[in-house]
């Protein structure tokens, strides 16, 4: 991710590019001891500008990074958190969001030199088959996920990342010219350039055809 610099921006990187991790870290917590404390992990963490985190389920802060959590209240499970460096934090803003499996945060273009602010989405889906009633369930958050592309989208740039829980087999979310998903098609609507995709997971559940119509319906991009 990464755009040219303009007029120096103070404290940017001088390649004028921003790093950016995204990692289901599983509780940020492992027998009793942080994981961030393992020098491997903390060494691979650091490689990065800005790092994503899914099932966090407490905070815990990690040197020269201002740490941004969103964590349910049992904190059994679940939790997501935006993790920023310092020398770039103050052209990042949080933006309110009330389910606490959905965080959002923007990069100011002025900031960083960009066409345009980008609005980073990192979610965390429940899965298909998990228990408990008190939390939304990982459609309703796709759901979610995908009102809010909708909203954000019209004069910023989008970068999904997260767990959605989801198995997509061989589906590349996108559609070719002729393609009939969509009957009939908005006169408006331009094709994407398709790209085949090889998986050797050939299986699709349910949260992955969701995930592949609002990607298809909002013209998004698999990494």
């Amino acid at each position: 991710m990464g755009g040219k610099r303009k007029n120096g921006v103070p404290g940017y990187s001088s390649c004028g590019v921003v790093s950016l991790l995204s990692w289901n870290i599983n509780s940020m917590v492992s027998c009793g001891n942080l994981k961030i404390d393992d020098p491997i992990t903390l060494e691979l963490l650091n490689k990065h500008d800005i790092i994503c985190l899914q099932e966090v389920r407490t905070e815990a802060p990690i040197p020269n990074y201002a740490g941004f959590f969103s964590l349910r209240n049992s904190q059994r499970s679940g939790g997501v958190a935006i993790l920023i460096k310092r020398n770039i934090v103050e052209g990042f803003s949080v933006i309110h969001n009330a389910n606490p499996d959905i965080f959002i945060g923007k990069l100011c273009h002025k900031f960083f030199g960009f066409d345009k602010d980008i609005f980073i989405i990192n979610v965390y889906a429940r899965p298909e088959n998990a228990s408990g009633t008190s939390i939304l369930s990982g459609e309703d958050t796709i759901q979610e996920v995908e009102d809010l592309v909708c909203e954000l989208k019209s004069d910023s740039s989008i970068l999904l990342c997260g767990d959605f829980n989801a198995r997509i087999g061989s589906d590349s979310g996108q559609s070719m010219e002729h393609a009939n998903d969509f009957i009939p098609l908005p006169p408006d609507y331009q094709p994407d350039m398709y790209s085949q995709r090889f998986s050797q997971d050939v299986f699709r559940n349910n949260h992955g055809k969701l995930s592949c119509e609002f990607i298809k319906n909002n013209q998004l991009i698999i990494l």
